[in-house]
């Protein structure tokens, strides 16, 4: 089957990545370029300039990676090694991948780099990108969606529209570029004091579930840490000096669980329920960071489990009782966090009849804390929706903890979060 070469001979294919070729330098070999038909065409002939019209051209296609010969490999490496050479030219660490016979492949899956996923949502509109952003096409390969320098601009929204909003990535040694790139153009939280509660709940809510977000991504992201950590401080305030500020807090939640939204909940509930308790307000903020960062440890957990879409079995389960010291430990790398925190973030899973876990902890051997941040993770997490069940109403999830679940708890602080979470929803 011919592929377009003057001489109709069907060569075997080797990927390269558009990257790595530099403008307006000579190459000594074909270069080729697959059309929609799937059809590979040869797009510049040996020893002719891959000139910036060009490259731009590619651009604007969205096209990522084109095809030499494989007898031609070792000319390509030559290529390379001569460009660093003369200019300092460093490669994207490519690794080019031979596909043998081609056009009689369905779809080819282009040898990119090693790419990692970037949430659309992270993109920034009309912000230029410090890197090139791909796109997932319905062949199973990538097309270059923005190179460097590139807004996320009208034509780029329209092509991801397009394409019905597919996996949009980035090369995995680009993230410190993309976390200085939301660094640079991520605004502070202010929260204006002519603000009503509702939108002051709003701004938290959303800051907070975009610092979890890019924290459970980065554990050791301390920028990601130190802004969820302010998110805690006018949380602390805002429940203080509002009596209306739980409703407005919980009302911003969606109803189906979340891990970074569940993380900001639990310390909703768990400030709140330490405010009805009497707590000063430096407690008030060591629930707040506990509850904020208790579960980040499930970063650390097969994503498989996380995201498993039903009951976990044994197996599972043990994976997952683990988040409890991870969290712990990660809280310890980011800076000297209270141990009133690093006890309540570990032993959240411990239960009052000294069937819980790490440490199989009985009656008040488990911390005030852990307690208090128990009740608040359990009643966040049965009131979510999960893949395998409803949401729980809050009266069914009371009923819940005072009746099957009623030795988890102690019964006395269960009575006062029920006392407390009445007048939250008259």
């Amino acid at each position: 089957m011919a592929i377009g070469m003057s001489n109709g001979t069907q060569p075997t294919l080797l990927s390269i990545a558009c990257d790595t070729l530099v403008p307006n330098q000579p190459i000594a070999f074909n270069l080729y370029y697959r059309n929609r038909d799937k059809q590979y065409k040869k797009l510049l002939q040996a020893d002719t300039p891959y000139t910036e019209s060009l490259k731009a051209l590619l651009d604007r296609k969205s096209v990522a990676t084109l095809y030499i010969a494989s007898r031609d490999k070792s000319k390509y490496q030559l290529y390379l090694k001569q460009l660093r050479k003369n200019s300092g030219f460093i490669e994207p660490g490519h690794q080019a991948k031979v596909f043998k016979d081609a056009v009689k492949q369905e779809a080819v899956r282009p040898a990119a780099p090693r790419l990692k996923e970037l949430p659309l949502k992270k993109l920034l509109a009309n912000v230029p990108v410090d890197f090139p952003v791909y796109m997932a096409n319905k062949e199973g390969g990538v097309s270059r969606l923005l190179a460097k320098g590139q807004p996320f601009d009208v034509d780029a929204q329209g092509k991801v529209f397009k394409q019905g909003y597919p996996k949009l990535m980035i090369q995995k040694d680009h993230w410190a570029l993309f976390k200085a790139y939301l660094q640079k153009n991520t605004p502070p939280l202010i929260l204006d004091e002519t603000d009503s509660v509702e939108k002051k709940a709003h701004k938290l809510h959303t800051h907070a579930t975009d610092a979890m977000e890019n924290l459970i991504d980065d554990p050791k992201c301390s920028w990601s840490y130190n802004r969820a950590k302010g998110v805690v401080d006018h949380l602390v305030d805002l429940i203080h000096t509002d009596n209306g500020a739980i409703k407005a807090l919980t009302e911003t939640s969606v109803a189906e669980y979340h891990l970074p939204v569940h993380s900001f909940d639990v310390a909703v509930f768990a400030i709140g329920f330490g405010l009805h308790l009497g707590l000063e307000r430096d407690d008030l903020l060591r629930l707040g960071y506990a509850g904020i960062f208790h579960d980040i440890g499930k970063s650390c957990v097969e994503k498989q489990v996380i995201e498993k879409n039903g009951l976990l079995d044994t197996d599972e389960f043990e994976s997952i009782k683990k988040h409890a010291k991870y969290s712990s430990f990660i809280l310890r790398s980011h800076t000297e966090m209270d141990k009133k925190v690093l006890d309540a973030v570990k032993h959240h899973h411990e239960c009052f009849d000294g069937t819980g876990y790490p440490d199989r902890l009985v009656g008040d051997e488990i911390p005030l804390f852990a307690q208090i941040l128990s009740i608040a993770d359990v009643y966040d997490a049965v009131t979510s929706k999960k893949p395998y069940r409803d949401a729980f109403t809050s009266f069914e999830t009371l009923a819940l903890m005072t009746k099957d679940m009623a030795s988890h708890f102690d019964k006395r602080l269960l009575l006062e979060f029920i006392k407390y979470m009445g007048p939250q929803y008259k």
